[in-house]
C-alpha cells in the first residue's frame, strides 16, 4: 500500500470523526433544547388552580365559583351548573399559553381584540385573577389571537385551544343534576298532553319470560316497553337540559314556550324533574322549560322530530311481535287458510303432524317468523276481522309461567298486515315480510 493511499484513508478517517462528532453535539443540543419548557405564557401571573371563572360572550355572561368542591353559579344559585363540563374545562383555562408572540405595532382592532367576542376571567384559591381577551380566528394559520386585558402583547393559540375557550357560557349550565342520576335510576316516566297521557314503570326484569323483546319497563295497561327507546328518550332530554341552555329566563319568555305541546316527567324516587316542550319555531326547533330551572332551553329541529316518536305509548312497544328463541319452544301451531299445522320440536329435529321435515327449511321459516316487526300502530287496524289469508301462530313454550304465546297477522290494506301479540292489536307489519314467511311455510309443508 503506497503512502499516498494511506494519507487519503487517514484524511477520510479524521473527517468521519468530525462529522459524527458534529451529529452527536447537534443531537445533544436538540435534546437539551427539547427539555427546556418553551411554553409562552400569555400572562405573567401564574395561577395554582382554578376556583373562579367568569365567561362573557356578549350574550349571556356566567360567573362560576368553586365552593366546597362544587361549582356554583355566583349570579344565581338556583341556576345549576354542569359539574362535569366545568371540571373538564378548568385545565384549558389554567395558565393559558400561546404558540408565538405577534408584533403589536398595529392597533388591537387588527386582531379583533379591541372589542373581543370573548372575555374570560380565571381565578385561583389564593385570590389571583387573570382576564384574557379572545379575538379573531385567522383561517390562514388556523389560530386565534389572544391577549391579557390591559396588555399590548398579542399571542396566537391553537385552534382546538381557542374552541375550548370560546364555548358558550350557557353550555356550562344544566337544568338538572344529571351527574347524580342515570336512566337506570328512573322509576317512572310519564307523558301528559292535551289529548293523551300514559306512564311507563321500571321494575325487575322477568327472567322467566321467553320473549326476546322482554325488558324491565312496562307500559301502563299495555305491555312491555322497549328499554332502548326509553334510554333514547332519556338521552335526548338529558342533552337538551345539559348542553342547550338558551340563556333566557322562563318567566320572561313565555311566548317561546307556550302553548306547551307536551310534558315528560322522570321520577327517580327521591328526586324528579319535568320538562315541557313549547310550540315549534320557524326553524323547526322548540324551546323547553324544566321545573328544576328558571331558564329556557332549546332543542333543534332534529331533536324535536326525535321526540315525536315518544308522544304515543304504542311507540314504546318493542318492534318485535313475538320473538322467542326456538330453544324455549316445545311445539308450534300454525293456522293458514283452512289448514292447521302442528310442528313438534325434538332432539333430532322437527316434525309436522308426526312426520319429519327438512330442518334447514324449517329453521329458515322460523327465523323469518320471529323476525317480523311492526313499523307503527293504527287504532283502526285493531278491529280488522280475520280472513282465510290470516296467519295465526301459537308458540307452546317450555315455561310453566308463560306456556303459550299467540301472534296473529291479518291482511289490512295494500301495504300492511295488522298484527296482534295477544296484548297489543293494530300493529302494522310490512305486507311483503309476512308474505315471505307464508312462502317459506309452504316450502316446509310441501
Amino acid at each position: 500500500m503506497n503512502k499516498k493511499y494511506i494519507k487519503v484513508l487517514a484524511v477520510l478517517f479524521v473527517l468521519n470523526i468530525i462529522v459524527y462528532s458534529g451529529f452527536g453535539i447537534l443531537h445533544f443540543s436538540n435534546k437539551k433544547d427539547a427539555s427546556i419548557d418553551k411554553s409562552i405564557y400569555i400572562s405573567e401571573t401564574k395561577l395554582d388552580d382554578v376556583s373562579y371563572l367568569y365567561i362573557d360572550d356578549g350574550k349571556y355572561p356566567v360567573e362560576m365559583e368553586l365552593q366546597d368542591g362544587t361549582w356554583v353559579n355566583a349570579q344565581d344559585s338556583s341556576v345549576l351548573l354542569n359539574q362535569t363540563a366545568v371540571k373538564n374545562a378548568t385545565d384549558s383555562f389554567l395558565n393559558i399559553t400561546g404558540t408565538r408572540s405577534v408584533s403589536t405595532e398595529e392597533d388591537l382592532s387588527t386582531y379583533g381584540l379591541d372589542d373581543p367576542a370573548y372575555k374570560i376571567t380565571v381565578g385561583d384559591s389564593k385570590g389571583n385573577k387573570v382576564t384574557y381577551l379572545i379575538g379573531d380566528f385567522n383561517e390562514n394559520i388556523s389560530k386565534y389571537y389572544v391577549c391579557e386585558e390591559g396588555s399590548s402583547e398579542v399571542y396566537t393559540i391553537y385552534e382546538y385551544v381557542g374552541e375550548n375557550l370560546t364555548k358558550s357560557p350557557a353550555s356550562y349550565i344544566t337544568a338538572f343534576d344529571f351527574d347524580e342520576v342515570s336512566r337506570d335510576d328512573v322509576k317512572t316516566l310519564s307523558y301528559l298532553s292535551a289529548d293523551k297521557s300514559f306512564t311507563l314503570t321500571q321494575s325487575k326484569k322477568d327472567e322467566e319470560n321467553p320473549l326476546g323483546s322482554n325488558s324491565d319497563w312496562t307500559i301502563e295497561g299495555l305491555s312491555f316497553a322497549d328499554s332502548y327507546k326509553v334510554s333514547n328518550l332519556y338521552s335526548t332530554i338529558e342533552k337538551i337540559g345539559s348542553e342547550n341552555c338558551a340563556g333566557l329566563l322562563a318567566n320572561e319568555n313565555t311566548a317561546l314556550t307556550e302553548p306547551v305541546t307536551g310534558t315528560y316527567k322522570f321520577d327517580f324516587g327521591d328526586k324528579s324533574f319535568a320538562v315541557s316542550m313549547g310550540s315549534a319555531q320557524e326553524d323547526g326547533g322548540a324551546y323547553f322549560t324544566f321545573d328544576t330551572s328558571p331558564l329556557v332551553f332549546y332543542g333543534d329541529s332534529d331533536t324535536v322530530k326525535a321526540l315525536t316518536n315518544y308522544v304515543d305509548p304504542y311507540n314504546f312497544v318493542s318492534q318485535s311481535i313475538c320473538s322467542i328463541d326456538k330453544s324455549n319452544v316445545s311445539s308450534l301451531e300454525v293456522k293458514y287458510g283452512s289448514n292447521t299445522y302442528l310442528f313438534e320440536f325434538g332432539e333430532n329435529g322437527y316434525s309436522l303432524n308426526g312426520a319429519a321435515v327438512d330442518s334447514e327449511d324449517f329453521e329458515s321459516f322460523y327465523s323469518k317468523l320471529i323476525g317480523l316487526g311492526s313499523t307503527s300502530h293504527s287504532t283502526e287496524a285493531e278491529s280488522v276481522a280475520q280472513t282465510e289469508e290470516s296467519l295465526v301462530v301459537t308458540f307452546n313454550t317450555t315455561s310453566e309461567k308463560y306456556p303459550v304465546f299467540t301472534a296473529t297477522y291479518i291482511p289490512y290494506d295494500d301495504n300492511y298486515y295488522s298484527a296482534s301479540d295477544g296484548t297489543v292489536s293494530g300493529r302494522l307489519v310490512n305486507k311483503r315480510s309476512v308474505e315471505s314467511v307464508i312462502t317459506l311455510l309452504k316450502e316446509v309443508i310441501n
